[in-house]
């Protein structure tokens, strides 16, 4: 090793403080949501209390979390449950019919094909909307007059 002493600890530290900085990076990128990636990604769905499901990649999980932080800030609304619904089953928009009957009841229909999560949809659901509106969950063939179903008129949106 050639230099004056200070060259000589610089050329000792130096890689390590290099690394460091890469690490305090690393941990920086893994604490946003439009930079953290895997578990990372994952750490911070479970803070929002919205896990991944299934093998889904960083990208679409990344969508739902952002979408599930605006649903949060908007919660209540028809267009916020029916975005909500859609992220969280990943269903089509068209599946999905909400009508407010009277003020702060909300009825929503669903194919019957998501009454077996019927728990943890109305679970998901409480937690969303505000207090004092009640959400009731209907799946196709209960409750509905099937005879306006379709007619523009009803109000159903």
């Amino acid at each position: 090793m050639t230099g004056t002493n200070y060259q000589k600890v610089l050329n000792i530290i130096s890689p390590e403080l290099d690394e460091l900085y890469i690490t305090i990076r690393d941990i920086e990128n893994a604490t946003h949501i439009f930079t953290a990636k895997g578990i990372s990604l994952d750490n911070i769905g479970s803070f929002l209390d919205f896990l991944r499901t299934g093998t889904e990649p960083d990208n679409i999980y990344r969508e739902k979390l952002m979408n599930i932080i605006d649903i949060n800030s908007i919660a209540g609304t028809k267009s916020a449950i029916k975005k909500l619904l859609i992220n969280y089953l990943s269903i089509n928009e068209a599946d999905i019919q909400i009508h407010e009957t009277t003020p702060n009841y909300i009825v929503i229909r669903l194919p019957e094909e998501y009454e077996s999560r019927d728990m943890d949809i109305r679970d998901m659901l409480y937690r969303s909307v505000a207090a004092g509106i009640y959400v009731g969950i209907h799946y196709t063939g209960n409750y509905w007059d099937e005879g306006v179903w379709d007619d523009s008129e009803a109000g159903w949106g």
